[in-house]
């Protein structure tokens, strides 16, 4: 079976790493990849990837099997439902499903008609009501942008005058919805799907603050931990009768289904959860903690949901937990960060630990370079959140570049659950 991934990031990776190791795989490619994807699979930088008649090409050209479609523009632009038409079997979401990420607008209007538990939205489209919203709501609000783009599109501030320039930027080009911040922890569900059955993944707490305690700037992610200790078996069964369940049969009478991985993003209030945002892929840092603690075989599964056959599929998943703390460059995420030279031990990855890169690349003279923000995932593993916290600072030291900070606090907040 030889399989091709769409992807440059860690989540990529992370899904290579875990995928090189199937039984039933005698090809590998990634595109474009990075300098991770480079040592395990063969990088593939000549395809635009968000053209679907260059992927569905590329394809013919390896002669691929399977195609794991995990980038929001190459699913925007068509590239999963051009494959399909090809007949190459192919894991994501086409593009009428992948409005549900990508235009917020759509997602509510699921989210209402199928009675879903979400965060409350309000929708203004000239500024002047706004302003008018914003004089009259003292506060914490949260802006986003209907079209959410690879770019950053949600912010929140306290600060009116920040607000009201923020705004002002969007409702130049977009609808804006605003919602009232509200206290929380951040939660990610992931259900893989095969048109007819779906498959519930263990759930992931993610950090998307630059700082520790939950402070600084909005990031795309700057560490996650799986599984999470605090869900209790009432919390479990509302997010899967009131929020997962509903949105399957939503996408099956709206003739939505696909072969792929659905992402609720939630909010957790005590014994309540809401959905905040729908993905149609794997996150970012997500995927980092979630793969390694599936100890099926990748081949096998992606195998079962080409095949529609996830009811039949027996998934194992470890024990152990994953703490996943992301090294970034440094100006990020205000400003594009310069290319560095990245050194990293001999000793690192080990079997406590593993070095998933994200924006990285090798140059002609062998070295490692980073080309953007994200440049690394440190994981660590152990027996609780606690142990694998531990081993993800403990060999975090192992990657070296200019500049280069993480977050010391990833997992913290859950110590006193185990």
């Amino acid at each position: 079976m030889k399989v091709l991934i769409l992807g440059s990031g860690a989540k990529d990776h992370a899904l290579a790493w875990a995928i090189s190791k199937s039984h039933i795989i005698n090809g590998l490619y990634v595109a474009p990849g990075n300098s991770g994807t480079g040592e395990i699979a063969e990088n593939i930088t000549d395809t635009d990837i968000t053209d679907p008649e260059q992927v569905a090409a590329l394809c013919r050209r390896l002669e691929v099997d399977y195609c794991f479609v995990g980038d929001s523009q190459s699913i925007s632009n068509g590239v999963v439902d051009f494959l399909n038409a090809e007949g190459i079997s192919v894991f994501g979401a086409p593009k009428a499903a992948g409005r549900l990420e990508t235009e917020r607008l759509f997602a509510r209007e699921f989210i209402k008609k199928y009675s879903i538990p979400s965060t409350r939205a309000e929708i203004f489209h000239d500024f002047d009501a706004f302003a008018e919203y914003v004089e009259s709501h003292p506060g914490r609000l949260v802006l986003k942008r209907n079209k959410a783009t690879n770019g950053k599109n949600v912010f929140d501030s306290r600060n009116k005058e920040r607000l009201l320039q923020l705004g002002r930027e969007i409702l130049q080009q977009d609808t804006l919805l605003v919602e009232r911040f509200e206290e929380g922890i951040n939660l990610s569900v992931f259900a893989l799907l095969d048109e007819k059955n779906h498959l519930i993944l263990p759930p992931v707490s993610d950090y998307h603050k630059a700082q520790d305690n939950d402070t600084g700037m909005g990031t795309s992610g700057m560490g996650a931990i799986c599984p999470v200790p605090i869900l209790s078996d009432k919390i479990h069964a509302h997010i899967l009768t009131d929020i997962i369940e509903p949105t399957i049969e939503g996408l099956r009478a709206e003739g939505l289904c696909y072969k792929g991985v659905f992402f609720f993003s939630l909010l957790i209030q005590e014994r309540t959860a809401k959905v905040t945002s729908f993905h149609l892929r794997f996150g970012d840092p997500e995927a980092q903690v979630l793969i390694p603690l599936i100890e099926s075989d990748l081949g096998e599964l992606a195998k079962a949901i080409d095949r529609q056959q996830l009811d039949k599929f027996n998934l194992k998943l470890s024990h152990h937990s994953a703490v996943g703390v992301v090294v970034a460059a440094d100006g990020y995420p205000q400003q594009t960060p310069k290319k560095q030279v990245v050194s990293i031990d001999p000793f690192f990855p080990n079997k406590e630990s593993i070095l998933f890169h994200g924006a990285t690349q090798k140059n002609g003279d062998g070295k490692i370079y980073t080309t953007g923000g994200r440049c690394f995932t440190v994981v660590g593993l152990g027996e609780n959140i606690l142990k694998a916290n531990s081993k993800a600072y403990q060999h975090i030291g192992a990657v070296r570049f200019p500049g280069a900070w993480n977050r010391n606090d990833i997992g913290n907040r859950f110590f006193e659950d185990i």
